[in-house]
C-alpha cells in the first residue's frame, strides 16, 4: 500500500489553487473488459472515475447516488472521467464574492436596480440603448445620470474612428464622475485601439474596454492601461462560448496578464443564464454583467427548492393544456349487432 497522494487540482485553476468546497470522491467497482486484440476477455478491478456536473448538493448525497449506481452494477456507470462533487454551500447571489452590474438600457429598469443595494453598478451600449428605443443618447444619457450617482456607470463612444472616439470619451468623462468610458478593442474597421486606450489612459478617463475574447487582446489592453487610473476589462465570456470554447481560461489568465494593473478590474459580459453569474464568479473575475431580465430570474430563483421547483414546472404544464383546451379524440365503442336466436322445431 502506497502513501496517500495529495488531491488533485481542479483542471483549469491557476497552480496551486484547489477548488474552495470541491470534494473528490472516487469508488471502486469491478468492470469487465473485452480486450479484443488479444481475443480474450479479463475482468479488472479499476479504479473509476466519471463526470457529473458542478453540484450544489451535499456530499452525502453524492455517495448515495454512487451506492445506488454500484447496486444496479458497473454497467449502469456513466463513462470514465472525473467526478468533482462541488458543494458550493450557497446558491443566493448575496454569498458571492463578486460584484453584481445591472446591463440594458431600459430607463425604469435601471433606475429600479439601481435601487438595490445588490446591484453595485450599471453598464449599457449603442445596441441596447438602439434596443430600448432610444433617440437622444446623451439626453439619455444624462437623464439616467440624475439618479444613477453613487454607483459605477459605463456609457461606450459609438463612433468609427479613433479621433471621434476620443473627443466623445473626454466628453463623456466629464458628465459625471461615476462614468467610466467604454471603448471597444477594436475600431470597426479592425484596428487595434490599443493607443487610442493608452491616450485616455494617461489623460486620466476611467476606462472600460469591451468586446475583449482573446488572451492576446487582453494582453495588449494590460500594456496600454495606467496602474494609478481605475480600469474595467470586459471579457465578453457569452460570446466565447457561443463558438464552443471554454470562457474560464481566457477569464483567468487575465489575472496574470493584469497583474501590473493593481485597479484594472475584470468584468465577465454577456451573461447567457443564471448559472453564467457563478461560473463568473468562479472564474476570479470582479464583476460580471447581467440583462435586467436575467437579474430578476436570477433574484426570484437562486437558492429554490428544486422539488418545489419541479412541481411548479408540471403544474404550469397543467394549467396552459387546460387553457388551451387540449383534448384527444376518444375512440367510438362500436357495439356488436345481437345475434340471432334460432329456435329448432319440437321433434
Amino acid at each position: 500500500m502506497g502513501s496517500a497522494r495529495a488531491p488533485r487540482a481542479v483542471p483549469g485553476a491557476p497552480a496551486g489553487q484547489r477548488a474552495s468546497g470541491a470534494q473528490r470522491l472516487t469508488v471502486r467497482c469491478t468492470a469487465r473488459d473485452t480486450d479484443f486484440r488479444r481475443g480474450r476477455r479479463k475482468q479488472d478491478a479499476r479504479r473509476v472515475r466519471y463526470p457529473i456536473a458542478d453540484c450544489t448538493v451535499p456530499a452525502q448525497d453524492d455517495i448515495g447516488f454512487l451506492n445506488s449506481r454500484l447496486a444496479a452494477g458497473p454497467r449502469t456507470l456513466p463513462a470514465a472521467g472525473i467526478f468533482i462533487a462541488k458543494n458550493h454551500g450557497m446558491t443566493s447571489l448575496n454569498a458571492l464574492k463578486i460584484k453584481l452590474f445591472a446591463d440594458g438600457a431600459d430607463k425604469a429598469g435601471m433606475l429600479q436596480l439601481y435601487r438595490n443595494p445588490l446591484i453595485q453598478g450599471m453598464t449599457t451600449n449603442p445596441t441596447l440603448m438602439r434596443k430600448a428605443g432610444i433617440v437622444d443618447y446623451e439626453a439619455f444619457a444624462h437623464d439616467v445620470l440624475e439618479t444613477v450617482r453613487s454607483k459605477p456607470i459605463s456609457f461606450e463612444v459609438f463612433a468609427d474612428d479613433f479621433a471621434e472616439m476620443r473627443r466623445q470619451a473626454l466628453r463623456m468623462r466629464d458628465w459625471q464622475e461615476n462614468v467610466y468610458v467604454k471603448i471597444p478593442v477594436l475600431s470597426p474597421h479592425g484596428e487595434s485601439a490599443v493607443e487610442l486606450i493608452k491616450s485616455l489612459a494617461h489623460d486620466g478617463v476611467k476606462l472600460n474596454v469591451t468586446a475583449i475574447l482573446s488572451e492576446r487582446q487582453v494582453a495588449q489592453v494590460a500594456g496600454a492601461l495606467v496602474a494609478e487610473v481605475p480600469s474595467v476589462v470586459s471579457i465578453f465570456a457569452g460570446r466565447i462560448a457561443d463558438t464552443g470554447r471554454n470562457p474560464m481560461p481566457v477569464v483567468r489568465a487575465a489575472h496574470w496578464l493584469l497583474r501590473e494593473q493593481p485597479r484594472a478590474e475584470i468584468l465577465w459580459a454577456s451573461v447567457r443564464e443564471v448559472f453564467n453569474i457563478f461560473q463568473a464568479a468562479d472564474s476570479g473575475a470582479h464583476i460580471v454583467t447581467v440583462p435586467h431580465d436575467l437579474l430578476r430570474k436570477a433574484i426570484e430563483m437562486c437558492g429554490r427548492d428544486l422539488d418545489d421547483l419541479s412541481l411548479d414546472t408540471v403544474r404550469m404544464f397543467d394549467r396552459d393544456a387546460k387553457a388551451a383546451g387540449y383534448a384527444l379524440a376518444t375512440e367510438r365503442v362500436v357495439e356488436p349487432l345481437p345475434v340471432p336466436v334460432v329456435f329448432s322445431k319440437a321433434a
